[in-house]
């Protein structure tokens, strides 16, 4: 919804990555996550094409640290050598990334002691909107 030029994160962390067939060579990932979209976590690729963003849910991520998620374009695990697998699928190709673990987990953390679990709906945009909507509506 909202442009990600604007998008100011509240917790942000570098987190070790690795990818290829033999998980050799190593990408920077920067997690992000805003209480403006308390939902969802950034994930930025830096590649040698420039800076990628992807957006999936924290509680997937959440999940992801324990059990095997995802459906679609984003597919999380974790891996025996203390890593989180991220499997990413779109358009053009899909690729498949080790990120560490503890490094995922304390972001989580982070994230959550900004926005505890269930409390989301309080940093949401959507009721103020909703509630000028409904102000509008009874003119």
């Amino acid at each position: 919804g909202c442009s990600m030029d604007a998008y100011l994160a509240d917790v942000a962390q570098v987190v070790p990555t690795t990818f290829g067939r033999d998980a050799s060579e190593s990408v920077t990932v920067l997690f992000m996550y805003a209480t403006s979209d308390p939902y969802a976590v950034v994930a930025r690729f830096s590649t040698t094409e420039g800076e990628v963003d992807w957006t999936f849910g924290r509680e997937l991520l959440l999940d992801g640290t324990s059990f095997p998620v995802g459906e679609g374009d984003v597919k999380l695990a974790p891996e025996a050598n203390g890593q989180i697998s991220l499997r990413l699928n779109s358009p053009s190709g899909q690729a498949k990334l080790f990120c560490d673990l503890s490094v995922v987990e304390a972001f989580l953390e982070q994230s959550y002691e900004l926005v505890p679990d269930g409390e989301e709906w309080r940093y949401c945009q959507m009721d103020q909107w909703l509630a000028e909507l409904s102000g509008q509506a009874s003119n």
